[in-house]
């Protein structure tokens, strides 16, 4: 029987057509293009059924329960309501004190939806259970009348401290009811101009941070601080310098924005992209290697080409330039000086040496060897050159 070629010195073959490749990356690129089915990805199992699937390696580092189907995973966050009410249980004797929705989110399997669709709301679960809930639902005139409660006990109207220690109902609820607390006492019809809050720690805007977070189950964004908060988002963003800062100051990773999962249009893998950024462009590539390899490919030449400059001659470095080029390259241990990347590295991402940058610019001299003189010379990636030749002023760059 005949040898196929191209199965000869491979490592990796393909399962549709059994041909041979040397590397995995090289088979999957084959499959897409010939077979017209992507096959990248890592194998996991199902938490519902156990069958085996494929999926994309950013969401198996990005999610904690697989699941291959959407139904096997609604039955898998689908239980009885004696289940709830047993997990409910289990988390009271473990924690010692009634749960939160954020214990449930980091002490349990369940998912808070499905106590939503058994007994229409966290509270309600909670009081079928047997427990008090932690927070309980007031209306905007309960929440009038404890402020003026705690006015006529003060002889003035409270401010956020002061209604904290004495009201009955939390300045956080009463905060989500009417917008602000300056808005809460002027609907009590009580004079708002004097509950100003002066000697904010801190601390105290940290602690509102995490107790935000509790409260909507997720990072909070400055909207959810002026909406649930205590202190308006602008308090915290001047202490901090950026509501970015402060999140990381309270222990949160600051959000992120939306991504989607999308295919490399020039090796097939799936990657994972900004929304905004997929919807602009018309190819997405999951690395800088990939985009440089689809465009020797893909990229029109002469005046179609998106870099094109009409009339340009080409430039003349002078004689001396061969030479001096190979010495600066030589002299930088043929290393980007802004970067670090080697000039084999180079090589596989961009298919060229690294490029030898004029610090002035080369038509500012008449004399080539002035032009060419190695303290003008220095090393960079294809990268770093294209960023120092827009920058608006000359860069200084210290040369060995």
């Amino acid at each position: 029987m005949a040898t196929n070629p191209s199965q000869i010195d491979s490592e990796v073959q393909c399962p549709k057509c059994d041909e041979g490749f040397s590397s995995e990356r090289g088979m999957k690129i084959h499959h897409k293009r010939v077979h017209g089915k992507s096959i990248s990805g890592k194998s996991v199992k199902c938490d519902r059924c156990g069958s085996e699937f494929s999926k994309t390696p950013i969401l198996v580092e990005k999610h904690d329960h697989h699941f291959c189907s959407k139904s096997c995973r609604i039955e898998w966050k689908s239980h009885s309501e004696k289940e709830l009410i047993d997990e409910l249980a289990r988390l009271r004797n473990e924690l010692g004190r009634t749960p939160s929705q954020s214990h449930l989110k980091n002490h349990s399997d369940f998912n808070k939806k499905a106590y939503k669709r058994a007994f229409g709301g966290w509270n309600n679960a909670l009081r079928e259970a047997g427990m008090q809930p932690n927070r309980e639902n007031h209306t905007n005139k309960d929440c009038l009348d404890d402020i003026l409660a705690v006015a006529r006990k003060l002889g003035e109207p409270p401010g956020i401290t002061e209604h904290r220690e004495h009201g009955s109902i939390s300045p956080q609820c009463i905060r989500s009811k009417f917008g602000s607390w300056a808005r809460a006492i002027s609907k009590s019809g009580l004079d708002s101009t004097k509950v100003r809050e002066y000697g904010i720690s801190d601390n105290q805007l940290l602690t509102e941070i995490e107790s935000v977070a509790e409260r909507i189950d997720a990072v909070p964004t400055m909207e959810d601080m002026n909406t649930v908060g205590e202190y308006a988002a602008v308090t915290v963003q001047k202490r901090f310098g950026t509501w970015r800062d402060a999140l990381l100051q309270a222990g949160f990773e600051p959000n992120r924005k939306p991504t989607v999962t999308v295919e490399c249009s020039n090796c097939g893998d799936e990657t994972e992209k900004i929304q905004q950024h997929v919807e602009r462009a018309e190819n997405n590539f999951c690395s800088e290697s990939c985009h440089y390899d689809w465009l020797r490919e893909n990229a029109p030449a002469g005046s179609d080409h998106h870099q094109y400059k009409p009339n340009v001659e080409r430039r003349d470095y002078g004689p001396s330039w061969p030479a001096q080029r190979r010495k600066a390259r030589k002299r930088d241990q043929f290393t980007c000086q802004r970067c670090g990347m080697s000039d084999s590295d180079h090589i596989d991402t961009y298919g060229c040496e690294l490029h030898v940058h004029h610090i002035t610019p080369w038509d500012e001299f008449e004399d080539h060897e002035e032009r060419n003189s190695l303290s003008n010379l220095v090393t960079l990636c294809a990268s770093c050159h294209v960023k120092i030749e827009n920058l608006p002023v000359k860069p200084v760059i210290h040369t060995q």
